[in-house]
């Protein structure tokens, strides 16, 4: 969308400062945990070159008196959350001189700090927001470290910070003023013209487009776990890199280009047939961060302004590579153009079921930025930025990806207590290898297209189908079955949807089921038709016949009915066991018929019949 064109009105001066929606969705969650350090934003620069200390120091504070964002703590004032701006402040900058720790336990001991240094919590009430750690490792090499709350800062504030960083510290090592233009209003401007925005009135084109787009959705994504969910997600969190080599990129260009696609468009779509593959389900919510800064007044602010806007892709039918790219490109399009609904203002509308244990609405999120954003330009200076590990706590799954000049690097931010390392670095070798099947298959379906290793392919078609044993050759399968029912007549043999059931269960009701068809003539040389959907009851009918002596037959329900009738006939099939809805696919009168569901209670009362003449196929 582009920016809008009027300015934005300066919040009166005799008006306290409203907190923002995003502020004021924070500010509940902190109230609910004020110790949680869930929404710290840190981010780690490693400095090698001739860096001055105190112009950085300087330089830090330059930006900190630009912002109001960054000198505000909040208050709750006759039932009203307010924003408090501090007139002065100097940022917290701690500095530790590191050079002397011999060099093996060196970078061990900053990655330690830079795992502890982000769960330190910040208190709203009194503040400071934001804090600084310079390290000294070295001569020449620094590990400059920024930690922030989410309550006055966001990824384009970052950008902001990293540029006005760069420029404030080259004037100020040359003793020049920084060529800062003065910022058209501040954060409590924005805070307050936005409450303004958000009338209903205004807001209600927005919400209906978004509740028509999301009708019908699942709130939940179900993917799979290895640990227990914990009641709320605030646990520690880890990350994985992977890179999306120079030569796939370009060919995903070539693939997307003529089709009017964006390189985030394309990469979301991976990410969203991945994900459906994992979870089995065919509709699929994903959030992404944006700007949220729609107008001109807003693009050099530091504050909280990002919005997430949900993207729904439905993977129905057999859609190709190229269709769901279709999909995702109008989703985002239209997504794009009704950007101006809060997140927390959709929340509300589509009233989700809460549950402390995840994000609402979407619990997993794909960004794509640009590595450049976070770089820091020195004098003489190299400043690369490189990952902290963080408490992911706001969603599930979290896919960055980062667009260098060697390709693109991607990082997977996931919940510890959720997720195992090695379930999450497969997750990121299966978008690898999805990505470069679907760029050279874009037209077969997706569900057709293997996102497995080597290895993993080879164990799943060869390692665990290694089922083959030895079993006695003079005992039946019922009788092998009725065994074990002796050893373990407890144990579960027996699993279908949410029911369960033991050995004893199985062979009791087999028995009767058997005894109920020796009543009927079945034995020795007599074929059985068995005619069932899926489920319990289609294993106590497998035995059943069985143990009657019977021979069954297998007849599918989904067969052709003209094929059912030549199997009975040319099997010559006297008794069918089926179920009551099944009854008529069988209509000849010879035929008889006995149906588990209509019956049973007739059935379950046959536990010792003697058996009678066998019926014959001519009978």
């Amino acid at each position: 969308m582009a920016p809008k064109a009027s300015s934005i009105p300066k919040k009166p001066e005799d008006v306290r400062a409203p907190l923002s929606l995003a502020q004021q969705r924070l500010w509940f969650i902190y109230q609910y945990d004020p110790q949680s350090p869930t929404y710290n934003i840190s981010r780690a620069w490693r400095i090698k070159g001739p860096l001055n200390p105190q112009v950085l120091k300087a330089s830090l504070n330059l930006i900190v008196a630009r912002h109001d964002a960054l000198r505000t703590t909040f208050q709750e004032i006759d039932g009203q959350s307010i924003q408090v701006i501090q007139p002065t402040f100097t940022a917290p900058f701690q500095e530790w001189d590191w050079s002397a720790h011999d060099p093996a336990e060196l970078e061990a001991e900053i990655d330690r700090f830079l795992i502890d240094e982000p769960l330190q919590p910040f208190d709203l009430l009194t503040g400071p927001l934001l804090r600084f750690t310079l390290i000294r490792s070295g001569q020449d090499d620094h590990v400059l470290i920024f930690t922030v709350h989410h309550m006055v800062f966001d990824g384009t504030s970052l950008k902001n910070f990293c540029q006005e960083l760069s420029q404030c510290y080259q004037a100020t090592l040359h003793g020049q003023p920084v060529p800062f233009s003065p910022l058209p209003i501040h954060y409590q401007d924005y805070a307050y013209w936005q409450q303004a925005q958000v009338t209903e009135e205004k807001l209600a084109s927005q919400v209906a487009f978004w509740k028509q787009h999301l009708q019908g959705a699942p709130l939940v994504l179900e993917l799979p776990s290895d640990g227990a969910r914990p009641k709320n997600n605030s646990g520690p969190g880890s990350y994985l890199t992977f890179t999306l080599t120079p030569h796939v990129i370009s060919n995903l260009k070539q693939l997307i280009q003529p089709q009017g696609m964006t390189m985030f468009m394309a990469l979301l779509a991976v990410f969203q047939i991945l994900l459906s593959r994992y979870t089995g389900q065919r509709d699929i919510l994903v959030g992404t961060p944006i700007a949220g800064r729609t107008h001109t007044d807003l693009e050099e602010l530091i504050g909280f302004l990002v919005n997430t806007l949900v993207l729904r892709t439905h993977i129905v039918g057999q859609p190709t590579f190229l269709d769901v790219l279709g999909q995702v490109r109008k989703t985002c399009l239209e997504a794009y153009r009704h950007q101006d609904l809060p997140f927390e203002k959709l929340v509300e509308a589509l009233k989700p079921v809460r549950d402390s244990s995840r994000h609402p609405v979407v619990q997993a999120i794909f960004q794509l930025r640009q590595a450049s954003d976070l770089f820091l330009t020195f004098p003489e200076i190299v400043a690369h930025p490189f990952p902290v590990k963080k408490r992911t706590g706001n969603f599930d799954l979290h896919m960055v990806c980062e667009e260098k000049e060697s390709g693109i690097q991607g990082f997977l931010y996931y919940p510890q207590e959720l997720y195992p390392d090695s379930m999450m670095a497969s997750f990121a070798k299966h978008y690898e290898i999805l990505l470069e099947e679907l760029i050279a298959n874009p037209q077969q379906p997706v569900e057709q297209i293997s996102f497995l290793t080597e290895t993993e392919t080879y164990q799943q078609l060869f390692d665990w189908n290694a089922t083959a044993r030895d079993y006695p050759r003079d005992i039946c399968l019922h009788d092998l079955v009725q065994q074990q029912a002796l050893r373990t007549p407890d144990a579960i043999v027996l699993v279908y949807e949410d029911q369960h059931m033991t050995y004893r269960e199985l062979t009791r009701r087999a028995s009767q089921l058997a005894n109920y068809l020796v009543s009927l003539g079945v034995g020795p040389e007599v074929r059985v038709g068995l005619c069932h959907e899926r489920s319990a009851e289609l294993i106590i009918g497998l035995l059943g016949i069985l143990q009657a002596g019977g021979a069954y037959v297998p007849l599918d329900p989904t067969y052709p009915l003209d094929r059912l009738r030549f199997m009975t006939h040319d099997a010559q099939i006297p008794i069918v066991v089926t179920q009551e809805h099944l009854e008529s696919l069988f209509p000849q009168e010879s035929l008889s018929k006995v149906a588990l569901d209509r019956d049973w209670a007739k059935i379950a009362t046959y536990s010792d019949i003697k058996p009678q003449r066998p019926l014959t196929g001519n009978s």
